[in-house]
């Protein structure tokens, strides 16, 4: 890409962008997670699209950069072992999704739906999850991307990430009860 992209929560308080010289994978994700965690945040409309994919574009955290309202970053994770999955608390609005650990740099930012400014979207995983019939494809690309990126991150020393201070998340988790995910649509 040769801008960089700007994204904000739906009030427009929290505002983020990714890098312009950032390489990454744009893919649907389909997995129960993916479509609890938008439904728990009521924001299905925006970011759930046909079969409930979520569209994200996975890159290394140093490539996203917050330009204001950092302070309403929060977190929830579905299962005491899930992702981190993080939103602005001021409107509920996802963000991205992180691993737990700052050890592999990686960060699936949630992107709406209708976004374009990435190209078109031809990486769909995790189907198995769909409200529909859809296609796996390119999970390999997906998951080979994820690791090549954050080990050549890793290796290089350059792991710089929003997401985390001093080998913690930058906030603590809420952990969403078994009642709280059903109510989401989690099985």
């Amino acid at each position: 890409m040769s801008d960089p992209i700007s994204l904000s929560c739906s009030c427009g308080k929290t505002r983020w962008q990714i890098a312009a010289d950032a390489s990454g994978t744009q893919l649907a994700c389909y997995c129960m997670g993916c479509q609890s965690y938008i439904r728990h945040l009521n924001r299905s409309e925006t970011y759930l699209g046909p079969e409930a994919g979520t569209r994200l574009y996975q890159t290394l955290p140093r490539n996203v950069s917050f330009l204001a309202g950092a302070e309403s970053l929060a977190c929830l994770r579905m299962t005491s072992r899930g992702a981190l999955r993080w939103y602005a608390s001021c409107c509920g609005t996802p963000v991205a999704n992180t691993i737990a650990t700052p050890a592999l740099p990686f960060a699936g930012l949630v992107l709406p739906w209708d976004e374009t400014r990435l190209g078109s979207c031809r990486n769909h995983v995790n189907t198995k999850s769909a409200t529909g019939r859809v296609r796996e494809r390119g999970m390999a690309k997906v998951g080979w991307g994820v690791i090549g990126r954050g080990l050549a991150a890793r290796l290089s020393g350059d792991t710089k990430t929003p997401f985390f201070a001093n080998g913690a998340p930058i906030r603590t988790p809420e952990i969403l009860d078994r009642a709280k995910r059903q109510a989401a649509g989690w099985s």
